[in-house]
């Protein structure tokens, strides 16, 4: 038996039934995916007496009811295919049927028989469902009791295989056992051994560096002209200043009056004489005041004039000494 820890956790993540009644999880998205599946399940379903087909197929339940069951998987594979919606409505029909009843996962030991897909089977190009007898090796299926219609089961291993579908669907005679390997369904080598990948080789190496479809080689139709450097031109002839008032204004707008703002300009050059046409002149400052020069005020400082720093503030006390 499955623990039933483990088989809670593996049946939500395969069958799960939301809180608004819609069907998520793996089945749902293989048979989305997968219209031979839908086909498979969709028969499994039908071939019931209780199963009214009307409510798996709706009004097209008519052009599938006189077909043989060995062709019945299939044709519904090619109408789901040829017709979108008819295929999304089966699929809710299937899952509203499916989930009306009980669902657990369970080991499998007792089957003889079981659907399998044979590749390129139908039309040339897409698998065909057929029955085939079979091999028991086990594995676990996921199980649907749903009132009269009874128990579906849907084996995990190989991707919800119906097993012993003989009920409806007997064995073509002639027909040899399928061993069940769910490891490797399709080649029979579960392994096989790769050729070692060489780092030289890259799609335009293995074309022989001819194909433009593909990167790396050698460039092809190398362009070797030589692009021209552009150059200064001889002259330059700058743009015209700007004309009107350049003035800043004092509150920075951009229009009406303009005035100079901050401190009048003051002519630091105070106290000096300049010689000028052989006359010599008293430098004024621009306040209009003479000034000291200040050469002689550096030269007339004295150690016991110049004024210590915060002296007499009375808040400091003692000297102030540079720091450590």
């Amino acid at each position: 038996m499955v623990e039933d820890g483990k088989a809670s956790s593996i049946q939500d993540a395969i069958f799960h039934v939301d809180e608004n009644g819609k069907v998520t999880g793996i089945l749902y998205d293989r048979m989305y995916h997968d219209p031979a599946l839908t086909g498979a399940i969709t028969v499994e379903i039908l071939e019931r007496e209780e199963i009214d087909w009307y409510t798996i197929l709706g009004s097209r339940y008519k052009d599938f009811e006189n077909i043989e069951i060995g062709r019945l998987a299939d044709q519904l594979h090619l109408a789901f295919l040829e017709d979108y919606d008819f295929w999304d409505q089966v699929i809710a029909n299937d899952l509203n049927l499916l989930k009306s009843g009980k669902v657990e996962i369970v080991e499998l030991h007792d089957y003889t028989s079981s659907m399998y897909m044979i590749v390129d089977a139908l039309q040339g190009d897409k698998p065909s469902v057929v029955v085939r007898n079979s091999t028991n090796v086990g594995g676990h299926a996921i199980v649907f009791t749903v009132g009269k219609a009874g128990t579906y089961r849907f084996r995990l291993e190989c991707g919800f295989q119906r097993v012993n579908p003989g009920d409806y669907w007997p064995v073509p005679e002639g027909e040899d056992p399928v061993p069940d390997t769910p490891d490797d369904p399709g080649t029979g080598d579960p392994d096989p051994e790769l050729d070692q990948k060489d780092p030289n080789a890259g799609p335009q190496a293995q074309t022989g560096g001819t194909n433009p479809n593909y990167g790396g080689g050698q460039n092809q139709d190398n362009d070797t002209a030589v692009t021209d450097e552009p150059s200064s031109p001889s002259t330059y002839t700058p743009p015209a200043r700007p004309s009107g008032d350049t003035g800043s204004s004092g509150t920075g707008g951009t229009g009406g009056s303009q005035s100079q703002s901050g401190s009048p300009t003051v002519d630091h050059d105070n106290g000096t004489h300049e010689t000028h046409g052989g006359q010599d002149y008293q430098v004024q400052a621009g306040d209009g005041q003479n000034h000291t020069d200040l050469g002689t005020v550096q030269e007339q400082a004295s150690h016991d004039t110049v004024e210590t720093p915060v002296q007499d503030d009375g808040v400091n006390e003692g000297d102030i000494l540079p720091p450590e």
